[in-house]
């Protein structure tokens, strides 16, 4: 009878032998392969799935604005009044605004809009310099929001979402193309 530990060594010392050069550059050769047709899908899938998260942003900003124009009229309830500022009687100051226009000085409208609606709105951009809303900012609005290099646009006016990688801002037009 042999002895296992003698049978072991006897084997180990007979493969050692590793690799050959040949060997190692065919597998390099199909690492090269499966990345050169890997490579472009993975980046298309992350520039596809920026320009989708560019969009979904945009329309959680969307829904949260409608629901701000909603609630923002003049004489709205206090309690229910989203920027009414805690001081100005009913009907005056902030209480008197309407539509999309945010008249409490001393904060942005995205916090106010976290604040009152959705904590988890994406960053956003409304009426960007270069844009000036027709006929006031309580009745329209030039909102974009960004994820990479993806933009994603609406007028309050036109009602059509944009998306793109670059954008136009004019005077009457807030579009990415």
């Amino acid at each position: 009878m042999l002895n296992p530990i003698h049978s072991l060594h006897h084997r180990l010392a007979r493969d050692e032998r590793g690799f050959t050069l040949v060997e190692l550059l065919i597998v390099m050769i199909i690492l090269g392969i499966v990345l050169t047709i890997a490579a472009p899908s993975y980046l298309s899938f992350k520039d596809k799935g920026r320009k989708t998260a560019a969009a979904s942003n945009l329309r959680n900003v969307v829904e949260v604005l409608t629901a701000y124009e909603n609630d923002n009229f003049a004489r709205a309830s206090t309690s229910t009044d989203p920027d009414w500022n805690g001081t100005d009687a009913v009907g005056t100051g902030t209480n008197a605004d309407s539509g999309f226009h945010d008249g409490w000085a001393g904060h942005t409208l995205l916090s106010l809009l976290q604040a009152k609606y959705n904590p988890a709105l994406a960053s956003f951009t409304i009426n960007p310099v270069g844009y000036t809303p027709t006929p006031s900012d309580a009745t329209d609005y030039c909102i974009y929001t960004t994820v990479g290099p993806w933009y994603a646009a609406r007028m309050a006016s036109s009602q059509t979402t944009t998306v793109g990688k670059t954008m136009t801002i004019g005077a009457q037009t807030c579009a990415a193309s």
